[in-house]
């Protein structure tokens, strides 16, 4: 089926393997390599590169053929999901999009919440700085995604969740104890302590 391959060719550009590809699709190698394959031949196209000190990068022809197979398979997920909801069978994956602190605080007591409405849907998390969570929003590899206001797409939906208040320590002999307040571009030439991801 078109829709498997397609399936296929996104995870392996996504892995960077073919082995890899396998085990999370949990296929043989050879069936993932056939499907890449197969897929070339009906089109006439090479998609991939194999190289053994690069990896598997796209041809130029691939890179632009990506997002349309990426858009593919999310439309088909979300019809999927639409079925699933009009036979009340409420199911599918919701990929989100998150950075460390996100991960540790915010999301946990979010998702506990929805999945006593939605127990039956189910989660896949990426984790990245602000800069590839806007960027896998943007490709379609993730459905939600979480960021800081000054760092959001203005094409994207922005739902506030938390208003959060930012807050510097530092030791009594430092320059900033004399100041009430510490602006942003007076931490321009400090070094800081800040989670991952920001």
């Amino acid at each position: 089926m078109t829709i498997v391959r397609y399936e296929i060719i996104a995870k392996v550009v996504e892995l960077g393997s073919f082995t890899e590809t396998a085990e999370t699709l949990n296929m043989t190698q050879s069936a993932v390599s056939h499907a890449v394959a197969s897929l070339e031949s009906e089109w006439g196209v090479s998609l991939l590169i194999r190289d053994r000190k690069k990896g598997i990068t796209l041809t130029d022809i691939g890179q632009k053929i990506l997002p349309h197979i990426r858009e593919i398979l999310k439309r088909v997920e979300v019809i999927n999901q639409e079925i699933a909801l009009m036979t009340s069978l409420e199911t599918g994956i919701i990929r989100i999009g998150t950075f460390a602190s996100a991960s540790s605080c915010l999301l946990p007591k979010l998702l506990a919440k929805f999945r006593k409405k939605h127990p039956k849907i189910e989660f896949k998390f990426y984790e990245g700085t602000y800069e590839e969570i806007t960027e896998w929003l943007g490709s379609g590899i993730i459905d939600i995604g979480f960021v800081v206001k000054g760092k959001s797409n203005p094409n994207f939906d922005l739902v506030p969740l938390i208003k959060d208040k930012m807050v510097v320590a530092y030791p009594p002999d430092h320059q900033f104890h004399s100041k009430e307040i510490v602006e942003m571009n007076d931490l321009m030439y400090e070094s800081f302590i800040m989670p991952t991801g920001m």
